[in-house]
């Protein structure tokens, strides 16, 4: 797949996003699918779909990577997320305590 952004073309090695929590088979297990794929990810140890580690990493690494699409691999890799954040937190500051007329 390639992404396009900007002036660059990017070849996505990963799957392509939406992710979403499946199940696998009658055990319950968690899993991790997109686009009806086989599983992307399943929980190492077969558990119950109650077992809330397991369940709530899943969310969280659906969460993530849904909301990081279009984002390439190495930014991410590279704190580009964060820096993001700072730099909105500092805008906001600034905002915050700019003179009111």
């Amino acid at each position: 797949m390639i992404e396009r952004g900007g002036n660059v073309d990017r070849v996505i090695a990963h799957t392509p996003e939406p992710w979403r929590i499946g199940r696998v088979g009658a055990t319950g297990a968690v899993s991790i699918v997109a686009g009806g794929r086989p599983p992307i990810l399943v929980t190492e140890v077969i558990q119950s779909c109650t077992d809330q580690p397991a369940l709530e990493n899943a969310r969280r690494i659906v969460a993530c990577v849904n909301a990081c699409a279009g984002i390439p691999t190495e930014e991410l890799e590279q704190g580009v997320v964060q820096a993001l954040i700072e730099a909105l937190e500092r805008i906001v500051i600034v905002g915050y305590n700019a003179p009111r007329n």
